[in-house]
């Protein structure tokens, strides 16, 4: 059984100092599993693949050999990528796993040249992101019978403090 781990500091913040823990690159077939058990429980696995998955990006928190978290990006354009498909197993939720796997994707893309990034946002988990730095673009509208959010953030042109390869 896996135990989420606590900040000894009590700041909340995940921790990496299991060495059965890592946070890189994931195939997209490796995803699917977790993104339809967080996202979509009551859809077949299936439903869980989008269009561009095969050109996208994705990252996951592997713990153990078990993938506890993974998100997809989409390039929009240069500068601009989409956040999608983040699910985080619900053991794992309110850990920092979530916080911290966001936090690095987002820098290690503005490394690379990233200057916006945009989601479509759950409402449900609007508040996760703009404690994050996304800010709201359009009203509420309904996607496959939940309701979503246009979320955004613009960096500056500032490279990120260190080398965050992953």
């Amino acid at each position: 059984m896996l135990i989420p781990p606590r900040a000894e500091n009590g700041t909340g913040e995940f921790s990496f100092s299991d060495s059965t823990t890592t946070l890189g690159p994931v195939s997209y077939i490796h995803c699917l599993a977790l993104r339809q058990r967080v996202l979509w429980p009551d859809k077949p696995l299936s439903f869980s693949r989008v269009p561009g998955d095969d050109s996208a990006r994705h990252f996951g928190i592997t713990r153990a050999g078990t993938l506890i978290c993974c998100l997809s990006v989409f390039r929009q354009q240069e500068h601009c990528w989409q956040i999608r498909k983040f699910a985080t197993l619900p053991e794992w939720q309110h850990q920092g796993a979530g916080s911290a796997l966001l936090n690095r994707v987002i820098a290690l893309l503005i490394q690379e040249g990233a200057r916006r990034f945009e989601l479509d946002a759950r409402l449900s988990a609007a508040d996760f992101y703009r404690k994050r730095g996304f800010s709201p673009c359009s009203a509420p509208f309904e996607k496959k019978g939940l309701r979503y959010i246009h979320m955004a953030q613009q960096v500056d042109g500032n490279p990120a403090p260190e080398d965050l390869s992953l």
